[in-house]
């Protein structure tokens, strides 16, 4: 996979040799599992070695099984594919020439956790994303890098673009943790670029779901409230019954806030979980966005 790094001065012929690379691995996965009828897969993980036993005994399968079938013919298929996304988001991370290329097989990703339901494998690449965003928006090492991406209104567009497609992702999995987590990511860069009022839009919107999911209903109401300013501002479209129903929604986000939340007499596991959502969120504060 390494030596996928000769071609950093042909990008098209980079994106060509991977896309084509993916694509058969997803069609192997694809062909096996419409082969033995597999409907619903069982949350097998991908992150462990594949034992050569497991290997062996797959030559002989019972295509009666269906548990045997996922475990033993289509689990390395599916493991040998999330591990090559792996090994190539490492690789373009912060080549300049390959930024569309990073961002594309990062939306493959997402693809993949959500078709099959790949909850671990998807915390994962929340993870790793992240370490790349906090490396590239902090560049302290392989700054001499020759193709190194500098943070551009391009690169904070593809990011913001990457991003809100896991937050939505995150959203249908229901793994309401990682999606504050790419909220926060989410803030950084929109804190070094310019964000379409369409995107503030869903933003404000999966963070009204996000809180309320996470019992952090002052901040759901706050989203909710920041929702309807933003559509009174920049939607002229909006009729008067949408304008109203939004406004009401925001009106009962408000009335659920607890009142010890309200007047600040939290109780102290309360108070803690709070706090700790106020230090993550950075959102305390007047928003910026």
């Amino acid at each position: 996979m390494r030596g996928l790094g000769l071609l950093v001065k042909m990008p098209s012929s980079m994106k060509t040799v991977v896309n084509y690379f993916l694509d058969a691995c997803l069609k192997k996965i694809t062909d096996t599992k419409e082969q033995y009828h597999i409907e619903q897969f069982d949350p097998l993980e991908l992150e462990e070695e594949v034992d050569a036993t497991s290997l062996v005994m797959s030559i002989g399968c019972d295509p009666s099984d269906p548990a045997r079938v996922q475990r033993e013919i289509v689990y390395p298929y599916m493991k040998y594919y999330w591990d090559n996304l792996r090994n190539i988001l490492e690789l373009l991370k912060f080549n300049n020439t390959m930024e569309e290329l990073y961002h594309s097989v990062c939306e493959r990703a997402f693809n993949f956790c959500l078709e099959y339901n790949r909850v671990n494998e998807f915390r994962s690449l929340r993870y790793l994303l992240g370490k790349h965003l906090v490396s590239l928006m902090n560049p302290t090492q392989e700054t001499n890098m020759r193709y190194r991406v500098v943070w551009s209104s391009k690169t904070a567009e593809l990011q913001l673009t990457t991003r809100f497609q896991q937050l939505d992702v995150a959203c249908k999995l229901k793994q309401w943790n990682e999606a504050f987590n790419i909220l926060n990511d989410l803030r950084a860069i929109m804190a070094n670029s310019v964000c379409k009022s369409s995107l503030l839009a869903f933003y404000y919107e999966k963070a009204s779901q996000i809180f309320w999911e996470l019992n952090h209903f002052l901040y759901h109401a706050y989203a909710q409230i920041r929702l309807l300013s933003l559509h009174k501002r920049q939607n002229k479209d909006l009729t008067e019954k949408e304008l109203s129903a939004m406004a009401a929604q925001a009106c009962l986000g408000s009335l659920c806030i607890p009142i010890y939340t309200a007047v600040g007499l939290l109780p102290t596991p309360h108070r803690r979980r709070t706090t700790r959502a106020t230090r993550r969120s950075r959102w305390s504060a007047s928003w910026t966005c």
